[in-house]
């Protein structure tokens, strides 16, 4: 795994967890769920994020805590932890699933979004990943990450489509 996409994940992990403890405050008294399982599915995460063999990462906690959380804001934050575990195991379709959940359940434009739009530039998808940016830059995000993988990917784009025009070109002569 390259350096972008380690420093992109570790970003994506503090970023949830400060995003998760706003959102619980504010949404009250509705965690019902063992916190053990968030902090399981977390160092899951962090070992993730940290290098650790793909074999030795477990999605258990996570799957865990979704079956026993109802609560939206809490379902958000394990799907997106599995899904970063599922990137970093190269389940690159179901991580892309946990995400879109993810988002899906999530109350504004953060991390589950950051995750797809990692995972489409992984993918070579590099329009997916510019439109997820556009639209995280559109929330007002401030993130300099956020704005520095954007200018990378659209560089590589830039790269890409030049080595295919090289490339037809050559096939000309």
């Amino acid at each position: 795994m390259n350096s972008t996409i380690t420093t992109c994940i570790i970003l994506c992990i503090s970023l949830a967890a400060i995003g998760y403890a706003q959102e619980s405050r504010s949404a009250g008294p509705s965690i019902s769920i063992n916190p053990d399982y968030f902090a399981q599915c977390y160092r899951e995460t962090v070992k993730a994020s940290k290098g650790a063999d793909p074999s030795t990462l477990s999605t258990r906690p996570c799957t865990k805590g979704l079956r026993a959380s109802s609560n939206r804001v809490n379902q958000s934050a394990l799907l997106h932890n599995r899904g970063i575990v599922l990137m970093v195991q190269g389940h690159l379709d179901e991580a892309r699933l946990d995400f879109e959940r993810s988002v899906d359940l999530a109350s504004e434009v953060g991390m589950p979004h950051i995750a797809l739009a990692q995972l489409a530039y992984r993918q070579g998808d590099y329009e997916t990943a510019i439109a997820m940016y556009d639209l995280i830059l559109s929330s007002g995000t401030d993130n300099p990450a956020v704005q520095r993988n954007l200018a990378l990917i659209r560089e590589n784009r830039a790269r890409a489509e030049d080595g295919l025009s090289r490339t037809q070109v050559a096939g000309l002569d």
